[in-house]
């Protein structure tokens, strides 16, 4: 009976309510390595997922840029004289210096960043304040900061007008807006996705028309429409808008 006394007191000095609770150092630092390698698969996922949430907001917001786009030179050649016959092409694609004939002057949008002061036209035909800003530099994207000289730029979220030939009519011009991605510390810039200058990989930036060539300068247009198609990212509207009767 003594035996079994001193056995039980022999147990209640060894474990304490401290021992018990207490981690040994390797288990400490199993725990912290554990924390460590949880946070570096996370982290970056959710960095990820804030950067592809903003690249989502700025291909909505150049969905209403390419309208306006369309808009500004929709109204610009309804100014203009019987005796002229300058398309939306014309006013997207190539300066228009006023004369005897013509009733206005305008610089062309293709191969420029949104925010190129060539744009103030597009921004004018927002009513109200104007709200689309880049998310990556939270201004305007009409403003002087959303321009560079670079192709692609080197900043993050800009937005580039252009044209080029359609693969499937050559006589038709094809005008897209691309997005310019984030690049890392002295490297080159690139396009957002697959996005690019050639033929094909423009067609995954955001369309803004397809216009018919005639390659000259304000002449009679043999087809004079605009072929309007929203990009497969949005609800699709396809129509044709026509501009001048021949």
């Amino acid at each position: 009976m003594d035996i079994l006394n001193n056995d039980k007191k022999i147990q209640k000095r060894n474990v304490t309510p401290g021992n018990a609770a207490a981690f040994s150092l390797v288990e400490l630092l199993l725990v912290v390595t554990i924390i460590g390698i949880i946070l570096a698969l996370v982290i970056p996922k959710a960095s990820r997922a804030k950067i592809d949430s903003q690249f989502s907001l700025i291909r909505q917001n150049c969905n209403e840029i390419s309208m306006k786009i369309v808009t500004y030179a929709e109204e610009l050649a309804s100014t203009q004289r019987p005796s002229t016959s300058f398309t939306i092409k014309d006013i997207l694609y190539t300066d228009i210096t006023g004369d005897e004939e013509t009733t206005f002057t305008s610089k062309k949008l293709v191969d420029k960043y949104t925010g190129n002061q060539d744009f103030d036209v597009v921004e004018n035909c927002f009513s109200g304040e104007n709200s689309l800003k880049n998310p990556f530099n939270g201004t305007n994207y009409f403003s002087y900061i959303n321009n560079d000289i670079s192709i692609p730029s080197r900043k993050t979220g800009l937005v580039y007008f252009m044209a080029g030939k359609s693969p499937r009519a050559m006589d038709y011009l094809e005008f897209y807006l691309l997005i310019t991605d984030a690049v890392g510390e002295g490297k080159a810039g690139k396009w957002y996705g697959n996005m690019d200058m050639t033929p094909g990989a423009m067609r995954h930036g955001i369309f803004v028309a397809k216009l018919y060539d005639d390659q000259e300068y304000g002449g009679v247009e043999l087809d004079s429409e605009v072929i309007l198609e929203r990009s497969p990212d949005y609800i699709s509207s396809s129509g044709k808008v026509e501009i001048f009767s021949k």
